[in-house]
């Protein structure tokens, strides 16, 4: 990190005695980055960059005419229908370059759900018995949950059955 002495001292060369970048640079001996991003910070200079034209721009019309009609239309039939018409690129670079262009849906506004202590729980049923039953009992209900052999020797149908109420 730069001192605000020297920040400000590459603002002034800049701004005021017209300095270049490399003249700064060499002057105050720091690296070409630092000035650039002192510049850049203060808004005075912004670095033009070219546009990267990729080799799917001429499919983008197909791409973005059919999600608009179908948006839920996955990337990979749609590489399939590019394919067809000639495409001869990747089918990963594909998904990607789709997934930008892709309209995004709405956010859904949600009500978040706020609880006091001790209002809302949970009983988890993979539990062994003796936290099974302690659960139920925090939680008021009538009676414990239990894990058993059926009649026959057999695991229960659902897996737990309502068992006898708890005695403290």
């Amino acid at each position: 990190m730069i001192s605000k002495d020297l920040e400000a001292t590459i603002l002034r060369l800049y701004a005021q005695e017209k300095w270049t970048v490399r003249a700064i640079r060499r002057h105050l001996d720091v690296h070409q980055d630092t000035v650039e991003r002192v510049l850049r910070r203060a808004g005075l200079r912004e670095v033009p960059r070219a546009p990267v034209r990729s080799c799917l721009d001429p499919w983008l019309p197909l791409i973005e005419e059919t999600l608009s009609k179908y948006p839920s239309l996955c990337a990979s039939r749609l590489y399939l229908m590019a394919v067809e018409r000639g495409h001869r690129g990747s089918p990963d670079h594909f998904r990607h370059y789709v997934a930008h262009h892709r309209p995004r849906k709405c956010p859904e506004a949600f009500a978040r759900l706020r609880t006091l202590p001790g209002e809302q729980g949970s009983i988890f049923l993979s539990r062994p018995p003796l936290y099974r039953s302690m659960y139920s009992r925090a939680a008021g209900l009538p009676g414990a949950f239990r894990y058993g052999q059926g009649r026959q020797g057999r695991a229960a149908a659902g897996g737990f059955r309502a068992g006898a109420v708890v005695q403290p």
